[in-house]
């Protein structure tokens, strides 16, 4: 693999490590064959999940996707991505077909509850 993608996040608590290593299954999940997960450390109040991947634009559009479907709000998911402006970021929110099927069943159900 050529390119090595470093994800970093601002943790505060045993609480934050869990959830980032819960994060960081979802990223071997999601990213598939187009990256490896090479690890991460800890330490200095940060936490850095390491990718290993021959396709960095896939590999980060992926990872971006799942740091979303995590619920990591917007403005916190900007700072790990380096995106200074919005419009930068919603350019790597590609929104595939699964997770409108997702938005359109949990609203379905929903309004099912509703009515």
């Amino acid at each position: 693999m050529n390119y090595q993608l470093v994800l970093q996040f601002v943790v505060n608590s045993t609480a934050d490590f869990d959830r980032l290593v819960s994060l960081e299954t979802k990223l071997i999940e999601s990213l598939g064959e187009v990256g490896v997960v090479d690890g991460h450390d800890f330490g200095s109040g940060t936490f850095n999940i390491f990718v290993l991947t021959n396709e960095p634009t896939i590999a980060f559009t992926r990872s971006h996707q799942a740091i979303l479907k995590e619920g990591v709000p917007v403005p916190v998911a900007m700072t790990i991505t380096g995106h200074r402006t919005d419009s930068m970021f919603r350019r790597y929110a590609i929104v595939n077909e699964e997770q409108k099927r997702e938005a359109l069943a949990k609203t379905q159900a929903y309004l099912a509850t509703a009515a």
